[in-house]
């Protein structure tokens, strides 16, 4: 990643990590965040956090939670708008005061890399 694009990529976070709706997500009674935005050409397509209680019956999740990287895509509407376009996951401790790794579940995993392949999705960065 060249430094433009390093810088281009901190300035985006820092906007999501202010933006009052990520702050909101923070405040949630959960041990952990993680959140989700698409990106691309610098500009905020969508963003979201997992969210528990927001799957349907028989969906494998003990708490029928929805994953910030599917639920950011669901946020997204139109699949074709990932052609082109970059995925940040952060993961926080709920007050959002301290970035912790992250890293994708298999269901997400084997998710993002259809996006890559049949929707173009260019890449997926995970805080370490």
């Amino acid at each position: 990643m060249s430094m433009t694009d390093q810088t281009r990529t901190i300035n985006i976070l820092r906007r999501f990590a202010i933006h009052p709706d990520t702050v909101r997500l923070g405040f949630e009674e959960i041990s952990y965040v993680h959140k989700a935005i698409i990106v691309k050409r610098g500009h905020i397509l969508a963003e979201a956090g997992n969210k528990p209680g927001n799957r349907s019956k028989g969906s494998g999740y003990s708490e029928r939670s929805i994953h910030a990287e599917k639920h950011v895509v669901k946020q997204l509407g139109d699949i074709s708008k990932l052609r082109g376009a970059d995925m940040y996951v952060v993961r926080t401790n709920p007050r959002g005061t301290r970035f912790l790794a992250s890293k994708p579940c298999h269901a997400c995993e084997e998710f993002l890399l259809k996006c890559m392949k049949e929707y173009g999705l260019n890449n997926v960065y995970y805080t370490t």
